[in-house]
């Protein structure tokens, strides 16, 4: 059995301590329920692309495939404040993407478990994101909408629910888009903590 473990965490002492704690807990799981041979490697979560299909030019990389194949279980966890839209995450929302069309074993966490959701509900199509307005680049409260300014093929974010808004120009209006999975939750009412939505 081969687990690659994607290591999303920073650089400073802490980090690197949470990335340890997650790696030994992935080892601990396989030790408790798979006594047999196993292979577990680490990789940054910048530094995946040996196990991507296609380089950035969209050739097939047939030893990249063979790499991927190779591997039934990916975890990936990590610290760093990442976005789904953001280039840094380009190589893990491609690995993802490739996960769930060949039904691989792909296990989230922290950030990334809010791009796994992005993945899924733009069907792994990184270009449906766009680009945030420039004025909220965090995004913000779906109250203000109607007073954004609209631009072409930018999003507005909804810090609250984590749905993304794109503007229609047929109908004049914002309209919702996809959820982004990422929410800030001090925005959230006490209620909607305690039930998790």
């Amino acid at each position: 059995m081969h687990v690659l473990v994607i290591d999303g965490f920073g650089d400073s002492p802490e980090s690197r301590r949470r990335f340890q704690n997650f790696y030994n807990s992935v080892l601990k799981a396989f030790d408790l329920s798979w006594p047999y041979g196993k292979s577990v490697y680490t990789r940054r979560y910048d530094d995946i692309g040996d196990y991507l299909n296609e380089n950035k030019d969209g050739f097939v990389q047939v030893d990249a495939i063979r790499q991927f194949d190779k591997v039934d279980f990916f975890f990936v966890d990590g610290d760093l404040q990442l976005r789904p839209w953001t280039q840094k995450v380009d190589k893990v929302f491609r690995l993802m993407q490739m996960c769930a069309q060949t039904g691989k074993c792909f296990f989230a966490s922290s950030a990334f478990a809010a791009i796994v959701l992005c993945a899924i509900n733009t069907r792994g199509i990184v270009e449906k994101i766009g680009r945030l307005h420039p004025s909220y680049p965090e995004g913000g409260n779906v109250e203000i909408l109607n007073r954004v300014r609209p631009a072409h093929d930018q999003l507005f974010l909804d810090a609250q629910t984590g749905d993304m808004y794109k503007f229609d120009g047929d109908s004049g209006q914002w309209k919702k888009s996809f959820n982004c999975g990422l929410r800030r939750r001090r925005l959230q009412t006490n209620a909607k903590r305690l039930l998790g939505r």
